[in-house]
């Protein structure tokens, strides 16, 4: 399953295993903003499944990672 990451104009789909950008949006849970993090899935609501830099594996919705380009 590919879902739909950012908030851009043009449709960027990533799914498991690909490579995204945290935004400023998401520092709060532990993320470095314009750090490159893998998916490590994709859950049942469509959210993103990735591990942290406190290595917490959580899910988070796509809207706060940007491409990896």
């Amino acid at each position: 399953m590919k879902v739909r990451i950012g908030c851009t104009v043009k449709d960027y789909l990533r799914g498991k295993g690909d490579i995204v950008l945290a935004s400023w949006s998401i520092e709060w849970a532990g993320f470095t903003v314009g750090k490159a993090y893998q998916i490590k899935d994709i859950s049942q609501t469509k959210n993103l499944i990735i591990e942290n830099d406190n290595g917490e594996t959580k899910e988070y919705a796509s809207v706060h990672f940007s491409p990896y380009i």
